[in-house]
Formats: structure tokens, sequence, C-alpha cells
């Protein structure tokens, strides 16, 4: 039981739209299932504090330096963006859905 977390915040993985740094989460360690955005998720840390889906610069503060035009744009792509086969890239698309939908995982 347990968690495993790992925080990354080389310039490798990070970069001015993904957010200052990524947290690696499996909420249950090495207990299964193991899967990408079902017990294992990927969580960017921005400027303001915040944990959200990878790209959202820009677009919680309205800019238009915003990737998906619009944060309700964004929010949306999470949602599609978390379906099939998944990798730690896509974990942050289901992080973010799990944001939208009130922590319910429904996809």
């Amino acid at each position: 039981a347990g968690v495993s977390v790992c925080m990354d915040i080389s310039t490798t993985s990070v970069t001015a739209s993904s957010g200052i740094g990524v947290v690696y989460v499996d909420i249950n360690g090495q207990n299964g299932p193991n899967i990408f955005g079902r017990d294992a998720f990927a969580m960017y840390i921005y400027p303001d504090g915040t944990l959200d889906r990878q790209n959202m610069n820009g677009c919680k503060e309205g800019l238009s330096s915003c990737l998906y035009g619009n944060l309700s744009s964004a929010r949306n792509l999470s949602n599609s963006f978390c379906t099939g086969a998944r990798g730690w890239g896509e974990t942050s698309q289901c992080f973010g859905s799990l944001i939208n939908d009130n922590w319910e995982m429904k996809y």
C-alpha cells in the first residue's frame, strides 16, 4: 500500500507553457491496477501554486497565450483526451478530467 510520488523540475520536462514542474503520483503505490489515468497521474505545477493538467498557462488567467483558446475549451479537451491507451503525458489530461468532474472518475 502507500503512495508513490515523484517531482520533476528539470528543464527537459517543463516548458513555459506546461508549468514550472511536474508531480507524478501513483495513488496506491505498488498495488494494482497500476494503469495511467486510473491510479497513476501527472499533475503540472503552475507559478500561482496550483496543480492542473499540462499546458494550462494563460488559460486560467484568460490570456491570449492559452493554447486552446479559453479555459472552457481546455477543460473540454481534457475530457476528450483521457481515453484509450495512456502514458504519463495523457495522465495530465485525466487529471484535468478529474478536476472538471468534481473529482469523480467518469471516464
